[in-house]
């Protein structure tokens, strides 16, 4: 029973994690949208994707509550951002 219970936290520790770095590099590809550094923050976010299921596959072992929860991340990253909002400028339009 312990044991479950780790792992619940675990997943849910993990899925906080993925929800918030996903978040984060988003906004920062939307700001640098017109910068060469938007191939870095791009990247960055399509190979975070792999590295999370990986890690739920580890702790769960059972695919279709990863797909589950991981559409549960991308709802709360929309959340999110509704909520918090993305940066509306660029870096490069709010220095003119």
């Amino acid at each position: 029973m312990k044991e479950k219970d780790f792992t619940v936290l675990n997943v849910c520790i993990e899925c906080v994690h993925f929800t918030i770095i996903a978040f984060a590099l988003s906004a920062m590809a939307f700001v640098f949208r017109s910068s060469p550094l938007f191939i870095l923050f791009f990247a960055s976010e399509v190979a975070l994707l792999p590295d999370f299921w990986g890690k739920l596959d580890a702790q769960t072992h059972r695919r279709v509550l990863n797909v589950v929860l991981i559409l549960v991340c991308f709802g709360a990253q929309l959340l999110l951002a509704y909520l918090a909002g993305l940066p509306a400028l660029p870096i490069s339009a709010a220095a003119q």
